[in-house]
Protein backbone atom coordinates (compact mmCIF):
# COMPACT_ATOMS: atom_id res chain seq x y z
CA UNK A 1 0.00 0.00 0.00
CA UNK A 2 1.31 3.48 -0.75
CA UNK A 3 0.81 6.77 0.87
CA UNK A 4 -2.42 8.25 1.36
CA UNK A 5 -3.51 10.77 -1.07
CA UNK A 6 -4.52 14.51 0.70
CA UNK A 7 -5.76 17.28 -1.53
CA UNK A 8 -2.58 19.54 -0.06
CA UNK A 9 0.47 18.53 0.95
CA UNK A 10 3.31 20.39 2.58
CA UNK A 11 7.64 20.16 2.68
CA UNK A 12 10.70 22.25 3.35
CA UNK A 13 13.70 22.63 2.98
CA UNK A 14 16.96 24.16 1.92
CA UNK A 15 16.57 23.11 -2.21
CA UNK A 16 20.20 24.37 -2.94
CA UNK A 17 21.58 22.64 -6.16
CA UNK A 18 18.44 20.35 -6.21
CA UNK A 19 20.04 16.95 -6.60
CA UNK A 20 18.53 13.38 -6.27
CA UNK A 21 17.34 13.38 -2.60
CA UNK A 22 15.52 17.02 -3.32
CA UNK A 23 14.07 15.53 -6.48
CA UNK A 24 12.79 11.98 -4.73
CA UNK A 25 11.49 14.33 -2.05
CA UNK A 26 9.50 16.18 -4.29
CA UNK A 27 8.21 13.65 -5.98
CA UNK A 28 7.05 11.77 -3.35
CA UNK A 29 5.20 15.34 -2.68
CA UNK A 30 3.44 15.55 -5.81
CA UNK A 31 2.23 12.04 -6.02
CA UNK A 32 0.36 12.59 -2.79
CA UNK A 33 -1.01 16.28 -3.33
CA UNK A 34 -4.23 16.19 -5.10
CA UNK A 35 -4.48 19.90 -5.62
CA UNK A 36 -2.06 21.59 -4.13
CA UNK A 37 1.49 22.03 -2.43
CA UNK A 38 3.35 23.80 -0.26
CA UNK A 39 7.09 24.22 -0.63
CA UNK A 40 8.70 26.06 1.92
CA UNK A 41 12.42 26.90 0.95
CA UNK A 42 14.97 28.23 3.81
CA UNK A 43 15.16 32.04 4.12
CA UNK A 44 18.74 33.80 5.00
CA UNK A 45 17.41 33.79 8.52
CA UNK A 46 17.27 29.80 8.85
CA UNK A 47 20.97 29.33 6.55
CA UNK A 48 22.89 31.88 8.97
CA UNK A 49 25.53 29.57 10.28
CA UNK A 50 24.99 26.75 7.64
CA UNK A 51 27.76 24.94 6.93
CA UNK A 52 28.40 26.57 3.09
CA UNK A 53 26.07 28.83 3.81
CA UNK A 54 28.18 31.72 1.32
CA UNK A 55 28.09 29.14 -1.81
CA UNK A 56 24.15 28.52 -1.93
CA UNK A 57 22.07 29.38 -4.90
CA UNK A 58 20.09 32.41 -3.84
CA UNK A 59 16.34 32.03 -3.11
CA UNK A 60 14.79 32.67 -6.00
CA UNK A 61 17.02 30.04 -7.75
CA UNK A 62 16.42 27.47 -5.66
CA UNK A 63 12.23 28.30 -6.30
CA UNK A 64 12.34 28.05 -9.75
CA UNK A 65 14.15 25.15 -9.74
CA UNK A 66 11.55 23.38 -7.40
CA UNK A 67 8.79 25.00 -9.31
CA UNK A 68 10.12 23.79 -12.80
CA UNK A 69 10.86 20.36 -11.22
CA UNK A 70 7.38 19.98 -9.95
CA UNK A 71 5.73 21.43 -12.96
CA UNK A 72 7.74 18.71 -15.19
CA UNK A 73 5.96 16.06 -12.70
CA UNK A 74 2.47 17.63 -12.65
CA UNK A 75 1.89 20.62 -14.97
CA UNK A 76 -1.87 21.16 -13.10
CA UNK A 77 -0.89 20.81 -9.82
CA UNK A 78 -0.96 24.24 -7.89
CA UNK A 79 2.73 24.68 -6.49
CA UNK A 80 3.05 27.32 -3.45
CA UNK A 81 6.67 28.26 -3.17
CA UNK A 82 7.08 30.82 0.08
CA UNK A 83 10.15 31.89 2.27
CA UNK A 84 10.65 29.14 5.22
CA UNK A 85 11.86 31.65 8.58
CA UNK A 86 11.15 29.13 10.82
CA UNK A 87 11.19 25.35 11.24
CA UNK A 88 7.45 24.99 10.68
CA UNK A 89 5.85 27.61 7.62
CA UNK A 90 3.64 25.81 5.23
CA UNK A 91 3.40 22.67 7.87
CA UNK A 92 0.59 25.11 9.83
CA UNK A 93 -1.03 25.82 7.22
CA UNK A 94 -4.64 23.76 7.83
CA UNK A 95 -5.33 23.03 4.24
CA UNK A 96 -1.98 21.18 4.35
CA UNK A 97 -2.80 17.75 5.20
CA UNK A 98 0.35 16.09 4.63
CA UNK A 99 3.43 16.81 5.74
CA UNK A 100 6.21 15.15 3.63
CA UNK A 101 9.63 14.77 5.36
CA UNK A 102 12.90 12.69 4.60
CA UNK A 103 14.39 10.08 7.05
CA UNK A 104 16.85 12.96 7.29
CA UNK A 105 14.05 15.70 8.53
CA UNK A 106 11.81 13.08 10.02
CA UNK A 107 12.61 14.00 13.96
CA UNK A 108 11.03 17.74 13.28
CA UNK A 109 8.03 17.16 11.54
CA UNK A 110 5.93 16.63 14.25
CA UNK A 111 3.57 19.07 15.90
CA UNK A 112 5.00 22.43 16.89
Amino acid sequence: RGPEVQDVAALGGTFDHLHVGHKMLLSVAAAVARRGLFVGICGDSLLDGKQHAAGMQDWDTRAQGVLQFVARLRPHLRVTVEVLNDPYGAALRPEARTLVVSAETESGGGDP
